[in-house]
């Protein structure tokens, strides 16, 4: 046996934030997205870091969200920011839509992060459609309250 002393150097690569928020920072070398890069990233800690902070700081990523999600919820808050035709907004996930308000809500309704879904929501209340909505809403409240004391109106009249 050599009485050499040996030195073991195991390299892991890995597009898992998981696995990096495990190691301590010095421990790990960034691979490099363009010519010229360095290798190096972020100089915070990465030993037990939040997941989403190391996949947008150290994996290349512009957000935590998919393309397709992060794109239907710029557009719909576009179009209600503007108080704009959802139509073009609605024809990309819908093959045909009758109540906008209601399209919209069920867009907003299956995004599964609670604050974009609540801010969504809230900004489909104050839009023009939802203004709308409530006023539309009220109206038939009215007259379906109107129709009931018409009936009991009727009633009164026939017992005399």
């Amino acid at each position: 046996m050599n009485s050499r002393e040996r030195k073991v150097q195991i390299v892991v690569t890995t597009n898992s934030p998981f696995l990096i928020s495990d190691i301590r920072n010095e421990d790990i070398t960034y691979l490099s997205g363009s010519a010229g890069d360095t290798g190096s990233r972020s100089r915070e800690e990465t030993l037990g870091q939040n997941i989403h902070k190391l996949l947008k700081d150290n994996f290349f990523m512009s957000y935590t969200i998919g393309e397709y999600a992060r794109e239907l919820i710029e557009n719909i808050m576009n179009c209600l920011q503007k108080n704009g035709n959802p139509k073009h907004v609605l024809e990309n996930y819908f093959d045909e839509t009758e109540d906008e308000y209601e399209s919209l809500d069920l867009l907003t309704e299956q995004i599964g992060e609670p604050v974009y879904r609540y801010q969504l929501k809230k900004m489909l209340a104050e839009s023009d459609y939802g203004k709308q909505r409530s006023t539309g809403k009220k109206i038939s409240e009215l007259e379906r309250e109107k129709r009931k004391l018409q009936e009991q109106i009727d009633r009164l009249k026939e017992m005399e």
